[in-house]
């Protein structure tokens, strides 16, 4: 989930350029654990590495299932956004959404 600052404000900002992604998300570890890291961050290493020779490798397959959790998902009625220039966008975003990754190694989370 995003993070939110003390004044109640989403921490960075979103950009539609994964590198340039800055939001700050909760990531919360299989031990329980959360730590904050940038969306840009969390792209970066979930689909490459570089290896010892510095060649970019593949370490996600593929997406394998998803689940939608109906409490949380945001509704399509909800999906769009209207910005300060009235524009209606599509917002981005996974909450609600579990994703089961299949790893190069074989390996499922």
């Amino acid at each position: 989930q995003r993070s939110i600052g003390p004044d109640g404000v989403v921490v960075r900002s979103y950009d539609d350029n994964p590198a340039l992604n800055s939001i700050i998300y909760d990531v919360e570890f299989i031990d329980d654990t959360i730590r904050e890291y940038a969306a840009n961050v969390i792209a970066e290493n979930m689909l490459t590495q570089v290896d010892e020779d510095g060649f970019t490798i593949s370490l996600m397959e593929g997406i394998i299932d998803h689940k939608k959790d109906l409490e949380t998902a945001v509704p399509k009625a909800d999906t769009y956004i209207v910005t300060r220039r009235g524009r209606k966008r599509l917002k981005k975003t996974t909450s609600g959404w579990k994703l089961l990754v299949k790893w190069t190694d074989k390996s499922e989370l």
